[in-house]
C-alpha cells in the first residue's frame, strides 16, 4: 500500500469514527489492536506529540488548579501511582522525574564507581522504543535534548551505533536483550561489559534497565497521556529531523522479534532448578553480615538472595517489594500466581522458584503451581483472566490495546487492575535483576 493510500484510508477512518460519535451511535467496543510502531523518526515524533491526547486505560482526573498552582503531580506517571498504588509499593515515589539519584544517596551501601547518568538516559530511550512505550521515549527525549544532545545523536540511538565506542555498545546491546529476550541472557553477555565496567558498575547497569523494563509496561499498558509539561519545560517534540535520518527505519523497534519459545515440562524445569541449588552469581551480593547491619528489620540470616542482590544496587526495593507482597487490595495468591507466570515467560529460574515456594506458603502443592502455565485447574474466570494478562505484558508488551485492560476492568475494580498491572511491571524487573545476577537458589 502506497503511503498516500495508507494516510487516506486513515483519514476515512478517522471521518467514520467523528460521524458515528456525533450521530449518538452505542459505544464502540475496546479496541484490540495495539498503538502503531513507529518506523522512521519523523514517524516516532508525531507518535509521541499525538499521546498528549490519548484517552488513559484507567481514569486519570485532570489536574486542578491548586495542584497546577503548587507544580505538585504534574507527570502524569507519578499521578496516576499515587491514585491507584499503596504509597509503600514504590521505591521511586521521593524521587524526582527528571533525575536519577546517585547510588551512594541510596538506601544501602555506597558504591564508588557509578555510571554516567545521561548514559542512563540512553539506555532508558534504548529500552523504551525496543518496547515501543512511547511515554518514557518522549520523557528521555526531552532528558538527552536537556543535556545537550544534537537530534542526530538521538536518532543515532535508534538505528547507528557505529559511532559510539566499545564501551558504550555493549552496555547498550545489553539493555536492547535484556528488554526482547531476557531468556537468552547468559555469563557470556555479563563478560562482555567486564572490560569496561567494575561488577559493581554492571549490577547497576543490569538493575537500572530492569527497572526500566518495569517503568515501561507501567506506563504504556496503561495508556498513560504524554505530559504537556516536563520539569518546569514545554514538552513539545518538535525539533526538525536532518536528512540523512529522515527515512531510516529504526533497528531497535520491536519490529522483528521471535516468540517465546513453548514452557518447559515440570521434569525440565525441576532439573533445571537442581543444577541451579550451587550456582555462583556474576555479579556482587551482600553477605549476611552486611544486611543485618543495613536492613534490621529482615529477619535472618540466612536471607534470602534476593535480598543480597537487591542491597548493594538500589536498597529501596528491598522495602518496597516486600510491601509489595502483603499490603493492597488484590490477594496475595494472585500476586505470586502473577511473579510465577511472569518468571515462566522470562524463563527467570531463580524468580520461579522464589514464586513457587511463595504459592506453597499459601497452600498450592507443585501439581497446582505447574498447571498455571496451562489453563490453572480450579482458577477463577478473573484469575485466568488476570493470568493471561500477565503473560501478554511480559513477552509482547508493545502489543498491548485498550481491550486488554477493559478485559481486566470486566472483573477487578479500578483500583485492583492498577495493583495487577504494577506487579506484572515488578515481576518483570525482579525476573530481569535476578536472572542476570545469576542468583543460585534459596536453600
Amino acid at each position: 500500500m502506497s503511503l498516500s493510500l495508507l494516510r487516506l484510508v486513515v483519514m476515512l477512518n478517522a471521518a467514520s469514527l467523528l460521524f458515528l460519535c456525533l450521530h449518538g451511535r452505542a459505544e464502540e467496543p475496546a479496541s484490540s489492536q495495539p498503538k502503531v510502531i513507529p518506523l522512521t523518526r519523523p514517524e516516532m515524533k508525531g507518535a509521541l506529540e499525538a499521546l498528549k491526547s490519548r484517552e488513559p486505560r484507567l481514569p486519570l482526573p485532570p489536574l486542578s488548579p491548586e495542584e497546577i498552582a503548587a507544580g505538585r503531580f504534574s507527570v502524569n506517571n507519578g499521578r496516576m501511582r499515587s491514585l491507584y498504588l499503596p504509597a509503600e509499593w514504590s521505591s521511586s515515589r521521593s524521587r524526582s522525574p527528571a533525575s536519577d539519584r546517585p547510588v551512594g544517596e541510596r538506601r544501602g551501601f555506597d558504591q564508588s564507581g557509578t555510571v554516567d547518568g545521561t548514559f542512563k538516559v540512553w539506555l532508558f530511550w534504548i529500552v523504551s522504543r525496543a518496547n515501543n512505550c512511547h511515554y518514557c521515549m518522549g520523557h528521555q527525549e526531552l532528558k538527552l535534548r536537556g543535556a545537550g544532545m544534537a537530534d542526530d545523536e538521538i536518532a543515532s540511538l535508534d538505528c547507528d551505533w557505529s559511532k559510539y565506542p566499545a564501551n558504550q555498545r555493549v552496555a547498550m546491546e545489553l539493555a536492547r536483550k535484556m528488554t526482547n529476550a531476557p531468556h537468552l541472557i547468559s555469563d557470556a553477555d555479563i563478560n562482555a561489559l567486564r572490560p569496561y565496567y567494575s561488577a559493581e558498575q554492571i549490577s547497576e547497569i543490569v538493575f537500572t534497565v530492569a527497572r526500566y523494563n518495569s517503568t515501561n509496561r507501567w506506563t504504556d499498558s496503561l495508556g498513560i497521556p504524554q505530559d504537556q509539561r516536563f520539569s518546569d519545560r514545554d514538552a513539545t517534540i518538535d525539533t526538525p529531523t536532518s536528512e540523512r535520518f529522515a527515512n531510516v527505519v529504526s533497528e531497535v523497534a520491536p519490529l522483528k522479534l521471535s516468540d517465546r519459545p513453548t514452557l518447559e515440562s515440570r521434569s525440565e524445569v525441576e532439573s533445571i532448578w537442581q543444577k541451579l541449588r550451587t550456582r555462583k552469581p556474576r555479579l556482587p551480593v551482600a553477605d549476611d553480615a552486611s544486611i543485618a547491619k543495613a536492613f534490621p528489620e529482615e529477619s535472618g540470616p540466612p536471607h534470602p538472595q534476593w535480598v543480597r542482590a537487591f542491597a548493594p544496587v538500589d536498597g529501596r526495593n528491598v522495602s518496597s517489594l516486600r510491601a509489595m507482597a502483603t499490603t493492597g487490595r488484590i490477594p496475595a495468591k494472585l500476586k505470586a500466581m502473577i511473579a510465577w507466570s511472569a518468571a515462566r515467560e522470562n524463563r527467570a529460574w531463580y524468580s520461579a522458584h522464589h514464586a513457587k515456594q511463595s504459592l506453597n506458603d499459601i497452600g498450592l502443592d507443585d501439581t497446582a503451581v505447574f498447571s498455571l502455565d496451562s489453563a490453572g485447574k480450579g482458577l477463577s474466570k478473573s484469575e485466568r483472566e488476570a493470568l493471561t494478562f500477565a503473560r501478554k505484558l511480559t513477552s509482547t508488551p508493545h502489543g498491548m490495546a485498550d481491550a486488554d485492560i477493559a478485559r481486566l476492568r470486566e472483573h477487578y475494580e479500578d483500583g485492583e487492575v492498577a495493583e495487577i498491572v504494577y506487579v506484572v511491571c515488578q515481576a518483570n524487573m525482579f525476573d530481569r535483576f535476578t536472572e542476570a545476577v545469576g542468583l543460585p537458589l534459596d536453600q
